[in-house]
């Protein structure tokens, strides 16, 4: 259960870091303007903003949404290790799932329909691709081949480096959390079977 609301945060915070990377990459506006914007077919595009735009973008928006996630994420974290049932154990992490939620739902319910499908046509332009150059002896076609596959190993090797990030992330954050963070049983090293044993000895429990 706890690997589960890793990965759901996890999930949430690689929305931010997408974010950032889009406005950290951003040119300047070529007309001096405070932003730069693009029409394309329905999609307004957001393909340029000046620094004080992005710093602000970013220091308002995403960095407020990294900081509540991670509270978020410690706060979950120890109210499901605190849980002493297997049935308020799924109860709460119904209730956390319903928490990360919330704000879509608020948004989906509250905001009129007109505006929803205008938010959906807001996009922020992707970083350019940097294309190989095309070198001595090599046709058109063959340069854009070999920038066609560069591309197409730089996406799988992204695609395969986020896998295994997000792997140990989902697996190794709880562990680290149930030995060095969790603040429920002070000092817990895997070993409550031999205290549990004792007070059952003793008739405590």
């Amino acid at each position: 259960i706890l690997s589960i609301w890793t990965g759901t945060c996890w999930v949430e915070l690689l929305d931010s870091f997408r974010y950032f990377y889009l406005w950290a990459s951003l040119p300047g506006p070529s007309d001096g303007q405070v932003t730069q914007v693009d029409v394309d077919g329905d999609d307004v595009i957001l393909s340029g903003a000046s620094r004080s735009t992005k710093a602000v973008a970013i220091c308002a928006i995403i960095v407020p949404k990294f900081c509540i996630v991670v509270f978020v994420w410690w706060l979950g974290s120890r109210w499901l290790v605190a849980t002493t049932s297997l049935q308020d154990l799924l109860l709460n992490a119904m209730a956390l799932a319903f928490i990360t939620e919330l704000d879509e739902m608020i948004f989906m319910c509250l905001i009129p329909d007109d505006i929803k499908a205008m938010v959906q046509t807001f996009k922020i332009a992707s970083p350019p691709v940097i294309v190989r150059s095309q070198q001595a002896g090599l046709t058109h076609e063959h340069a854009e081949l070999l920038t066609f596959i560069d591309i197409r190993d730089r996406r799988l090797a992204f695609m395969i480096g986020r896998m295994a990030v997000t792997t140990a992330v989902v697996v190794g954050f709880p562990v680290i959390y149930m030995m060095f963070l969790q603040q429920v049983l002070l000092g817990y090293r895997w070993d409550v079977h031999h205290a549990c044993a004792l007070r059952f000895a003793d008739g405590e429990w």
